[in-house]
């Protein structure tokens, strides 16, 4: 839930280690929402509490924060961390996943580069309870993954793609 203060933004939480349900993402990311509009409805300047991830100890060092909207960037943030919601949502609604190299380049106007959106998406698994990146469907690239057919002729020098 949004965090209307910092004293509730404190409040301890635990470290999920496995994949958390589809539709128990998809309440978080609506309750997200809503807790976001009534600060706002309230007249307070929303915060987002972000909590202690599974990814590694890197990414969950940059999560151990709150973000808040009157912070320098934190409009910018904001807006991707709404981005990455419905992203998800929408992934987890149609029962479909992407890696997060194409959530960057669907995407490459809100981000300036790979690295800031993958710091968007640590961001979103920490304000959702600290789930895991696997938990809003969004999985790494695969290095040197290559589609459709292949063949190898050892007279020829390399290979050929069709």
């Amino acid at each position: 839930m949004v965090a209307t203060t910092a004293r509730e933004a404190a409040v301890e939480t635990h470290l999920e280690t496995s994949t958390t349900p589809k539709d128990e993402v998809m309440k978080r990311i609506e309750a997200q929402l809503v807790g976001y509009v009534e600060s706002l409805v309230a007249g307070k300047s929303p915060c987002i509490q972000l909590h202690d991830t599974p990814q590694d100890d890197v990414e969950a060092a940059i999560a151990r924060k709150l973000l808040e909207l009157t912070a320098k960037r934190g409009p910018e943030r904001h807006a991707a961390l709404f981005l990455i919601w419905a992203s998800a949502y929408n992934l987890l609604r149609q029962g479909k996943s992407c890696t997060l190299r194409e959530l960057y380049y669907n995407n490459a106007t809100t981000f300036r580069n790979q690295a800031e959106a993958n710091t968007a998406v640590v961001q979103a698994c920490a304000s959702l309870g600290g789930i895991s990146r696997h938990s809003l469907g969004i999985y790494p690239s695969v290095k040197g993954l290559v589609a459709g057919l292949i063949f190898v002729d050892p007279s020829v020098i390399g290979v050929l793609v069709q």
